[in-house]
């Protein structure tokens, strides 16, 4: 058991964060610490052992991850749109020009081939240029999300870190502002008549 205690808690850091993640989620160890408990007849620790930590985000930084990975799949969405549109509307309009080029009574097939063969290049070129054009506003639009995105959980934990530095300072100060005025008026009350000043 010694052994097994010793590779749980990774004694020598003989393995790395991702196998000691591996062996932790197995729960070996808890499963025999509960064995020997149980058999031992001492239920007290069976209940702790078998609770695990729960994720609790900051509900605003996670909803701004939800807001990001939305926009940022929106803007991937529509591009693909926008590229299978592009590449359609390419398309037809290649079968278009070749299709007229093949009404020509006035070219030879050689001459049809090699006119086909320009409109496609051209076509191709064109293509080419307005769907890196598209990649590139895709790109841009994701780097936007994910800048608002820094700037917005940026922003939010400095908040939270002003809250928690202030609020607990602001407590104290105001905790010792009231002892120290029931200090005073406890001082005061004990005075003397004799040794009170009078008002003239």
């Amino acid at each position: 058991i010694n052994q097994i205690f010793d590779i749980y808690r990774n004694a020598g850091n003989q393995m790395s964060k991702d196998e000691l993640a591996v062996i932790r989620n197995l729960r070996n160890v808890q499963f025999i610490a509960n064995a020997v408990d149980a058999l031992a007849g001492d239920q007290d620790f069976l209940a702790i052992r078998t609770r695990r930590a729960q994720a609790r985000p900051l509900s605003r930084i996670e909803s701004v991850l939800v807001e990001t990975d939305r926009v940022r799949r929106e803007e991937l969405e529509r591009a693909v749109q926008k590229a299978e549109d592009l590449i359609a509307k390419a398309n037809k309009a290649y079968g278009e020009a070749t299709a007229k080029v093949d009404t020509k009574a006035d070219l030879d097939d050689n001459a049809k081939d090699q006119l086909k063969a320009d409109i496609e290049q051209d076509a191709s070129r064109k293509l080419q240029k307005a769907l890196a054009q598209i990649e590139f506003e895709k790109d841009r639009d994701s780097r936007k999300a994910d800048n608002m995105q820094d700037r917005t959980i940026e922003s939010h934990l400095v908040s939270v870190k002003w809250f928690a530095v202030g609020l607990p300072g602001a407590l104290m100060l105001v905790l010792v502002l009231a002892v120290a005025s029931l200090r005073l008026r406890s001082e005061r009350s004990h005075i003397p008549a004799s040794r009170k000043r009078t008002q003239p």
